[in-house]
């Protein structure tokens, strides 16, 4: 919905825990068609079995990086299988840097 409200939600972070989405909050998301979502998770999403579907059928319609600070699980396996993009995150400056670098990359091929 925007840059400023996307930055303001990740700084805004609580970190601990499993992530939880909600299904009303996974079909916003995956609104529309080819824009570049990332999804960051620094742990397990703990409600997957509720949104798994919804998430990996609207993922199709975009191009899709998952965020996944901390080890692989099987959540981040099996959006790797679906053909999302997941990247390991392992600080602050990784987050950034694979942010930036990977809009970059996805937008230079989206202008060629």
């Amino acid at each position: 919905d925007g840059l400023m409200e996307s930055k303001r939600l990740a700084l805004s972070n609580k970190f601990g825990g499993d992530t939880k989405l909600s299904e009303p909050y996974v079909r916003s998301m995956f609104q529309g068609r080819g824009n570049l979502i990332f999804t960051i998770s620094d742990g397990v999403i703990g409600n997957w079995s509720e949104v798994r579907t919804q998430y990996l059928e609207g993922s199709k319609r975009h191009l899709c990086v998952y965020m996944q600070i901390g080890p692989e699980n099987a959540v981040s396996q099996e959006m790797k299988a679906n053909g999302i993009h997941v990247v390991p995150i392992r600080d602050a400056t990784d987050l950034v840097r694979e942010t930036i670098d990977l809009s970059k990359q996805i937008y230079k091929k989206q202008l060629q």
